[in-house]
């Protein structure tokens, strides 16, 4: 007779007895070698008969499953409780198959070997042996009696005979349930009405928003040529009438072109042969700022605005502040100044590697006085130097409350003192070296890093899509 599996045993009884390595009973289990049955003695590191897990494995999940514990919280129980040791722990996906096993509420369960099974049957087995006489009888004679082979060929049949009927009661009940089940179903999406859905939402809004910001500016009609004083055409279809060649005004073809006062940008030349230096950048004046942004302020309404020093002693101002912030390429305000850029009086930055969601565009002043009163909502970063009189026409307060709510840096020489104002405001120090140029670029990263935490913070709602 197959001796029972050992999940087959651990249902029987819950709590075997712990055996050490010197055959005395213990009460840790991780002491333990062997679980005493009291039929069966089994070494804890056997097969239990439910997949491929020790005995040990099955005893802690047991010990743990009695006290209530979740099964997150003994996962980590049993990690930390076994250590270096090699004992799986049970899955989440076979927690309640096992658990229902071994507490009796189920009867069978996935997953048992046919060990288990032949254990779990083999004391029933016997039982019936000994209460059915044809059976008794037959186990008491030999294999070679054909009466023998007759009486347990006949018992055999009876037995198949019993167990097919109990199969087709169980599929008929299954079929019962599934008819029972799908009647009480309602099909909400299929293949065939998936793709048919009706779309609710109208997207009228969005096409809209995306036509006004890709509106092209409206192009300047040409001056016509044409005399609007009658006596001037009068003259100018007369070829006879012509004026001496002194008073002659010279024809607009030949005239030299004047520079159009409409240009939105003023590029600075450079000498011949000479490569153009970082601050030759487009001069914007505040009356030709990008058309679209005249035209219509929402646009410019969600552009965050960041303040730089007006000061030409500060080490970052208009000067400098585009191909520093936008491609990490530094150049002093006085070498700028010398190179003779001229002055713009606001800039345009593109953020390159902006995150998703976030600003990809900000204006740079270093005066509020062009502000609207509807723009100094849009300050997100302000460059301080430490002189109060950088804020005298500030709306938000004194320098206190204004970098309550802004953020405040401060770009300094790594050599240069810090300002004892800038101790006492809420301002991040950034420092550059007068000739480490390759460091410039995490001078920035931190620069538009804090930026954008920032607006995550304080200005959500506002910036980010």
């Amino acid at each position: 007779m197959a001796s029972p599996a050992p999940v087959s045993l651990l249902r029987a009884n819950n709590h075997p007895r712990l055996i050490d390595s010197t055959g005395s009973e213990t009460k840790e289990l991780k002491d333990a070698v062997d679980a005493d049955f009291g039929t069966d003695k089994i070494s804890l590191t056997a097969s239990s008969g439910f997949k491929a897990y020790p005995l040990a494995s099955l005893l802690f999940f047991l010990l743990e499953l009695t006290k209530g514990t979740d099964h997150a919280a003994y996962m980590q129980k049993a990690l930390a409780y076994w250590g270096d040791r090699d004992v799986p722990v049970v899955s989440f996906m076979d927690r309640k198959n096992l658990a229902d096993y071994l507490s009796g509420a189920s009867d069978s369960a996935l997953f048992l070997s046919s060990l288990a099974t032949v254990g779990a049957d083999s004391a029933a087995k016997n039982d019936d042996s000994l209460s059915n006489p044809l059976k008794r009888k037959a186990d008491g004679l030999t294999a070679m009696d054909p009466a023998a082979r007759t009486v347990d060929s006949a018992n055999e049949s009876v037995e198949n005979e019993a167990e097919k009927k109990e199969v087709a009661a169980m599929l008929e009940d299954f079929e019962r349930i599934r008819d029972t089940i799908l009647l009480r179903e309602r099909t909400i999406l299929n293949s065939t009405n998936f793709l048919s859905n009706k779309v609710t939402k109208n997207f009228t809004n969005a096409i809209k928003y995306a036509a006004e910001i890709l509106k092209p500016a409206p192009v300047a009609k040409p001056s016509s040529t044409r005399p609007s004083d009658p006596k001037a055409r009068a003259s100018s279809s007369n070829p006879g009438n012509k004026q001496p060649p002194a008073t002659q005004q010279p024809s607009s073809r030949n005239a030299p072109s004047k520079p159009s006062s409409s240009s939105s940008q003023k590029p600075v030349s450079s000498k011949p042969g000479q490569k153009p230096s970082a601050c030759e950048i487009p001069v914007f004046h505040s009356t030709n700022l990008t058309h679209n942004m005249m035209l219509n302020p929402k646009i410019a309404a969600r552009i965050p605005i960041i303040i730089v020093p007006p000061s030409v002693t500060s080490v970052i101002t208009l000067f400098n502040a585009k191909p520093f912030l936008c491609e990490a390429k530094f150049q002093s305000t006085e070498e700028c100044s010398k190179s003779g850029a001229e002055k713009p009086t606001m800039l345009v930055l593109e953020r390159k590697g902006a995150p998703q969601g976030y600003p990809k565009q900000y204006h740079v002043f270093d005066s509020v006085d062009r502000l609207k009163p509807e723009d100094w909502d849009r300050i997100v970063a302000v460059f301080a130097t430490g002189q109060e009189w950088q804020f005298k026409n500030w709306k938000l307060g004194p320098p206190v409350n204004i970098f309550s709510r802004v953020k405040g840096f401060c770009l300094k020489y790594v050599e240069d003192p810090i300002n004892d104002k800038i101790k006492t405001w809420n301002v991040n120090l950034l420092n550059i070296h007068r000739s480490k140029r390759h460091l410039d670029a995490q001078t920035v990263n931190d620069f538009w890093l804090g930026v954008e935490a920032f607006i995550k913070e304080n200005k959500s709602a506002q910036y980010l899509r």
